[in-house]
């Protein structure tokens, strides 16, 4: 008899990009919406927050993050759940 797989929750899926990723969304926010990626906390914390939607990568430059609206969604609902 097979057991039935479980699905993993991924950022796309709506779970959450952990404190790391709130910080770095906070950091992006208040450096007015665009935030240079300079240390390897940043980048590794970037990729699940871009792949929730809540950061973008600038077309011209990969070290430059730009918080998206949804990014900014997320961090008001943290604001006011606490």
């Amino acid at each position: 008899m097979s057991r039935p797989c479980r699905k993993v929750n991924t950022v796309t899926d709506g779970a959450p990009i952990g404190p790391r990723g709130v910080k770095l969304l906070n950091r992006v926010r208040h450096a007015g919406g665009t935030y240079p990626l300079e240390c390897n906390r940043d980048r590794d914390s970037a990729g699940r927050a871009i792949a929730g939607g809540f950061l973008r990568r600038d077309a011209r430059d990969d070290t430059l993050v730009h918080i998206t609206g949804k990014g900014l969604a997320y961090l008001d609902h943290l604001a006011r759940a606490v």
